[in-house]
């Protein structure tokens, strides 16, 4: 019984999350929030399946996982992005991009683990581009209103961009982490004053929400770096 453990809960899983997707999607029509649902149910599942089976790729290949989960991800944002009137567009684009990443990502972290590599990228490269798009993510978040959902993105994105650092056998050193973390506080720190102080007079027109936004867009850069030393504090160089 127990060498089929493994492969009975990742049937268990992948069961219990397409029913509720399927279930919520026809009663609630709510993509964004039945999508996350499902995977919160069959997550612990197939990651149970994952750790203890002997060699997960016979049944879970990596570059299926990889495909799978990069073509659904797409899907759901597309479908999200593109459901609802044209001046919530902004906005259900980073909804999308949330539920696209809860997705992608895990999809891609397994393939990280268990698959040949097919990033044509250096992992420095890799990590570099993603802390773009993070910061561009959260202007981008700050400028439309979602302030929240940006962060939540650009915060997933910039992690993972440092974890697959971890995992490639190429962590930024101990002293360029530091670096990272204390320019992240001061830019942070420097982001969220910054917003106040410009929006402080301009309550009336949105100011209040503004500088909300601009405070939440601080802690986000400010929280990521020192996350990710957090998280590599026992990755080595390989």
């Amino acid at each position: 019984m127990s060498r089929r453990a493994p492969e009975l809960a990742l049937v268990t899983g992948v069961f219990l999350a397409l029913s509720l997707f399927v279930s919520g999607v026809v009663l609630t029509g709510d993509l964004p929030a039945t999508t996350l649902a499902a995977l919160a149910v069959g997550f612990p599942f197939v990651a149970h399946a994952v750790r203890h089976a002997d060699d997960p790729t016979d049944v879970l290949r990596p570059d299926a996982v990889l495909l799978g989960g990069a073509t659904a991800g797409a899907t759901v944002w597309a479908v999200v992005a593109l459901d609802g009137p044209p001046a919530s567009t902004p906005r259900r684009v980073l909804l999308g991009a949330v539920v696209a990443g809860a997705l992608a990502l895990p999809a891609a972290a397994y393939h990280v683990g268990y698959g040949e590599r097919r990033n044509p990228l250096s992992p420095r490269a890799t990590f570099a581009l993603a802390a773009l798009v993070a910061a561009a993510t959260v202007g981008y978040g700050v400028l439309v209103g979602a302030p929240l959902l940006g962060s939540l993105t650009a915060l997933a994105l910039f992690l993972g961009g440092g974890l697959y650092l971890n995992a490639r056998g190429a962590p930024l050193g101990y002293r360029l982490r530091r670096r990272l973390v204390v320019a992240g506080l001061a830019l942070g720190v420097a982001v969220a004053i910054g917003g106040v102080v410009a929006f402080r007079g301009t309550v009336a027109a949105g100011g209040e929400a503004a500088s909300t936004a601009w405070v939440v867009a601080g802690a986000t850069i400010l929280l990521g770096p020192s996350l990710y030393h957090a998280l590599s504090v026992e990755a080595k160089a390989t």
